[in-house]
């Protein structure tokens, strides 16, 4: 089946705000611009003002919009008219994004504290690291994954919050882990992707880049494939780290890749989105952020 730009514009867009999960997403605050797009009152359903920048992705579940922000709340709303149903307060700005698992709400905070909270904002458990938790948590199971600013990549009980492992990187872990085949790739501050054993921690490989990696890979059945802010796209064997292919796009990727089919998409700090091709690399088409806008409004 073909589709057009838009369609899987708007299919990408649907799924990360529609799904379960609710995770990663491309944060404005690491391009140093203050802007605000604002649609044409017809277009415009409602609109909620936290007390400062909203950075996280925006997750729906439980009939509940979530969302972090830098006055230190989460905040749940209702899709539908954008009321405050409640807000929980962190004691720092929330970086990473809210992550949905049966009826816990998990995400962390820069006062290094990951949260467990109910579906009505009561807090089940927290859990302290090292450093400020921008990575965007997820589950699998029972388990938890997690990075933080001390450099560790985090197993712990969902249930509970009890630690499981931890496993120790060259720099900080804002990006938020994948977990595939009971494998964890998770990329860190010191320029590299690691591949982790999901049950033990037990080190795998890594694949080393030429800047930081702060997004969430995506993986398919033998590729793991992230952005890192040297500007380069990788596309890497999941089973050895070994490199299939690499993309240069001519500046910092931060965004997290989307596989559908046989194309990944992503986009650059430049402002453009790409279409490539899994297996090569091979671009399909890009397009440029300020045309999209153009050409929607």
């Amino acid at each position: 089946m073909a589709y057009t730009r838009r369609k899987v514009l708007t299919i990408i867009a649907g799924g990360i705000a529609g799904s379960a999960g609710c995770y990663a997403s491309t944060q404005g605050r690491n391009q140093g611009v203050e802007t605000e797009r604002v649609p044409e009152p017809q277009r415009l359903r409602w609109r909620y003002k936290a007390d400062h920048r909203v950075d996280t992705s925006v997750c729906i579940s439980h009939g509940q919009l979530y969302a972090g922000s830098e006055d230190s709340y989460l905040y749940s709303l209702n899709p539908a008219d954008g009321s405050l149903n409640w807000k929980f307060e962190t004691g720092a700005p929330i970086w990473s994004s809210p992550h949905v698992n049966a009826d816990t709400i998990y995400f962390g905070s820069r006062d290094n504290n990951l949260y467990a909270i109910t579906p009505d904002g009561t807090e089940r458990w927290q859990f302290k690291t090292g450093g400020d938790i921008n990575s965007s948590p997820t589950t699998v199971g029972g388990t938890l994954y997690v990075g933080s600013g001390d450099g560790h990549v985090y197993a712990l009980n969902a249930e509970s919050g009890d630690e499981i492992w931890a496993y120790l990187t060259r720099d900080r872990v804002g990006a938020g882990p994948t977990v595939h085949d009971d494998v964890v790739y998770v990329g860190s501050g010191d320029n590299s992707l690691y591949a982790l054993d999901a049950t033990t921690g037990e080190y795998l490989w890594d694949f080393p880049t030429d800047d930081s990696i702060w997004r969430v890979p995506a993986v398919d059945s033998d590729r793991v494939f992230v952005g890192s802010m040297d500007g380069t796209l990788y596309a890497i064997n999941r089973h050895n780290g070994s490199l299939l292919w690499s993309l240069e796009t001519g500046d910092s990727i931060s965004s997290s890749p989307t596989i559908w089919g046989d194309s990944l998409y992503f986009g650059n700090n430049l402002g453009y989105f790409y279409a490539v091709e899994t297996a090569t690399g091979t671009v399909q088409w890009k397009i440029n952020e300020d045309s999209v806008l153009h050409k929607a409004g």
